[in-house]
Parts: C-alpha cells; structure tokens; sequence
C-alpha cells in the first residue's frame, strides 16, 4: 500500500484520495457556478431593465415586433431577478448539506421550466414574425399582427400583460 499524506494525516486507501478529488472537483465547479450566476444575475436584471427602458420610448420598431421584443425582455428579466438566484441559492444548498433539499428542487425546478419555457415561446414568436416581416408583402403583414397578439397571448402568458 501506498502512504499519501493530505494536509499532515497518513492516508493508506488510494480510492479514499480519488474521492476527495473528485469531491474537490466538484465543490470547485459549484463555487464557479455560484460565482459566475451571481455576476449574471445583475447584468441580466440591469440590462433587461434598459432594454424595456428604450423599447418604451421608442416609436420607430413596428408594433408587433416591439411587444415580442418586450415580452422576451420581461422573461428574461424575471429569470434574472428569480430564476438565477433560485439557483444560486440550491447550488449553496447542495455544497453545504451535500443532499439537496426535495422541496427547494421541486419549486426551483418548476420555476426554472416555467421561465424556460417562456423565452423559448418569446424566442420563437419573435422569429415567426420577422419570417413573416420578410416573406409576405406589407398588406398581409399589417393583416398578421392581429395573429400575433393572439400567440403571445396563448402562449406566453407568464410575463404577460399588455404592452403600449
């Protein structure tokens, strides 16, 4: 048997020091994690916040294409202010109880998907739009628009709300 020495202690199980390192590893990988979402987390809020900002106040971007523009800022800026925390805060909790807590998952998790799910609606309305903006000629477009309010309403539904 091989004598390790970690931190002063003899160690004699070779399969004992692979498991701290992979233990170091992965505590290394969720402090970047932590770390790295927590940067996020306030950019994505401050810069969502500008960009609702400048949509509101701008009156040149076609209606349509400005409400899709908003609700994807919206969404994003909730993942932000919750989704990216959440986050952060299970990441925490894993390193320090090294078992997740079941409640914290389920809620998390079905945060996390309701806001994924969300931008990906706002991703794909806004892209339909500019499909059509560019395949069908100005008369069917301005016809368009009434469509795309109904999908926006049906299908993204949590940042929501009606945008003037």
């Amino acid at each position: 048997m091989q004598n390790r020495s970690l931190g002063g202690a003899k160690l004699q199980n070779s399969s004992f020091t692979t498991a701290l390192r992979v233990e170091g590893l992965l505590y290394s990988s969720y402090m970047a994690n932590i770390v790295f979402n927590g940067c996020l987390c306030y950019s994505t809020t401050v810069l969502n916040i500008a960009t609702i900002y400048a949509l509101r106040k701008t009156v040149l971007t076609p209606k349509p294409l400005r409400i899709l523009i908003l609700n994807l800022a919206v969404s994003d800026l909730i993942v932000g202010l919750l989704g990216q925390p959440l986050y952060i805060a299970y990441l925490a909790g894993e390193l320090r109880f090294k078992v997740p807590d079941s409640t914290t998952f389920i809620v998390s998790s079905l945060i996390w998907n309701i806001l994924y799910l969300s931008s990906f609606c706002s991703i794909l309305a806004l892209h339909a739009d500019r499909f059509a903006a560019i395949h069908i000629p100005l008369p069917s477009y301005v016809m368009l628009y009434c469509y795309v309010l109904l999908l926006i309403k049906k299908t993204c539904t949590l940042p929501g709300g009606r945008y003037r």
